[in-house]
């Protein structure tokens, strides 16, 4: 993802998703869990994989997110995920409609913009943040899952 491209993501995202844009945002989460942990009591730290997420996310809301906040991005956003894309598997075509390719660096942010509203939905009900580490790796931290 581009220099600049990726600075306004971490801005959008931060501090509620640290996957994208954020240089070591991913070891940051993990050493601030282990601290948790062992530092606090009464708190619930959740992990739920995501990989199969990345895999079946709607690209539809993934477009419409880059097209609302990073407008710049949305050509070659849809040159990448506009249509179905052509999978050979010997003589047979599959289209491949969901989801995003992982690798690809843009892939990240449109998973993290579709995965956003799910993010600040946990947030609002936390007392704490909810914070995303990487693509497949989900991490809730709350003193309370809920509040009372």
């Amino acid at each position: 993802m581009a220099g600049s491209l990726a600075e306004r993501a971490a801005a959008l995202l931060s501090p509620l998703q640290l996957g994208v844009g954020v240089r070591h945002g991913c070891e940051a989460i993990l050493h601030t869990a282990r601290r948790l942990a062992e530092e606090v009591d009464n708190i619930h730290i959740a992990q739920a994989d995501l990989i199969n997420a990345f895999n079946v996310a709607d690209r539809g809301a993934g477009l419409r997110d880059i097209e609302r906040v990073f407008p710049g991005a949305l050509a070659w956003a849809r040159t990448c995920y506009g249509t179905d894309s052509e999978l050979l598997f010997g003589d047979n075509v599959i289209l491949s409609s969901v989801g995003f390719q992982q690798g690809d660096p843009m892939a990240s942010l449109l998973f993290a913009l579709v995965l956003h509203p799910v993010v600040e939905a946990i947030k609002k009900e936390a007392i704490s943040a909810a914070k995303i580490c990487c693509p497949g790796r989900f991490w809730v931290y709350a003193a309370m899952v809920r509040k009372c």
